[in-house]
């Protein structure tokens, strides 16, 4: 269901009454049930496997949090890594070896003849919001290994985490210190009832009216730009910019609103990124969470800015490299990504 859609608003007007009208952890269990439903509502086979990872990941995080050196973390991020390399990168990694290679084992329809004899299946599907909840759980089992994740939740508040639906889709991508707090204090206040309003209206104006409209100018030069003149090419390149921006800000304008309806805050995840001042600026202020990660997950753990000068430059290369294929699997953005690297790199 799309946020903007009839049917989704049919659905959240059900949910927000029922939510506030249970009390106590029975909101727990209805939240986490209706969450699985929004999910279940694009593919039941991949809401089962969504949740069987879910299960996987909160068993192994259980061993970890009792023993910091349990090798069920290693089992953790093999499980998400591998959970997502198969569904988002598997077609990518298969025709580079057909490009490097230029072998026939490589060829498309042998996959397709693979998958179909061995699985009923001629193809694999991308699951939804596969890319978000990886990042997530990556994160959390991470934490939780560096014993800076202390909260410890049972199952059902860690499913809850992962499942949300507001943030589900789209983002923002949520750490733990951002939202198991808020199950143990959930009060409806008017504060958060005419913000969640706000940004809910806020996101549908970006979405609705402007990034669909500018869609509707812009997608015939994209697809013919021999057909337009130079000018038109270069207002077709701006306002893919601005469509882009208030598509994916707006979704997440939406998400943020729809949680505070909820009694759950999400972070912020736009700050005026065209306001700007350079590239670096542009990434503290663009898909903030998404930033963070990198930062936290890869860049640091490489070791940052800490070793050599040669090294901190390298770390920054691979690191945007990877956040380039986390956005589309496909060269086209792991050149981007590099290509953020390298110019972050030389503004140092």
């Amino acid at each position: 269901m799309k946020f903007t859609s009839l049917s989704f608003l049919i659905f959240f007007l059900v949910v927000y009454i029922l939510n506030w009208s249970i009390k106590g952890k029975g909101r727990h269990v209805f939240l986490f049930v209706v969450s699985v439903l929004f999910y279940a509502a694009w593919s039941i086979p991949f809401a089962l496997h969504f949740l069987a990872i879910v299960v996987l990941n909160h068993i192994g995080n259980q061993r970890v949090q009792l023993n910091g050196k349990s090798p069920w973390f290693y089992f953790v991020i093999f499980l998400n890594i591998a959970n997502l390399f198969v569904f988002k990168y598997f077609y990518f990694f298969w025709d580079s070896l057909l490009y490097l290679t230029a072998s026939p084992i490589f060829e498309p329809e042998n996959i397709r003849h693979f998958l179909d004899s061995q699985f009923g299946f001629d193809s694999i599907t991308l699951p939804l919001a596969i890319s978000f909840y990886s990042f997530q759980m990556i994160a959390y089992a991470a934490d939780v290994r560096r014993g800076d994740a202390k909260e410890n939740p049972n199952f059902l508040k860690f499913a809850l985490f992962i499942f949300f639906f507001p943030q589900l889709v789209a983002g923002p991508i949520v750490r733990h210190g951002e939202f198991f707090y808020q199950l143990e204090n959930w009060k409806a206040n008017k504060q958060q009832l005419f913000e969640g309003l706000y940004l809910v209206f806020l996101g549908l104006l970006k979405k609705v009216v402007v990034a669909d409209n500018i869609s509707i100018v812009i997608d015939p030069i994209f697809y013919n730009p021999n057909a337009y003149d130079g000018p038109s090419n270069a207002l077709a390149l701006f306002s893919f910019a601005a469509r882009a921006y208030c598509d994916f800000s707006g979704y997440t304008d939406m998400a943020r609103g729809l949680g505070k309806l909820l009694g759950i805050d999400l972070p912020e995840n736009f700050k005026a990124p065209f306001l700007s001042t350079s590239l670096s600026d542009a990434w503290v202020r663009w898909h903030m969470t998404l930033a963070s990660w990198i930062r936290d997950y890869i860049y640091i753990p490489l070791g940052g800015s800490r070793v050599s000068e040669i090294r901190s430059y390298f770390n920054l290369l691979l690191t945007f490299s990877l956040a380039g294929i986390w956005h589309g699997a496909n060269v086209t953005f792991l050149l981007w990504g590099f290509s953020h690297g390298l110019v972050l790199a030389l503004e140092r």
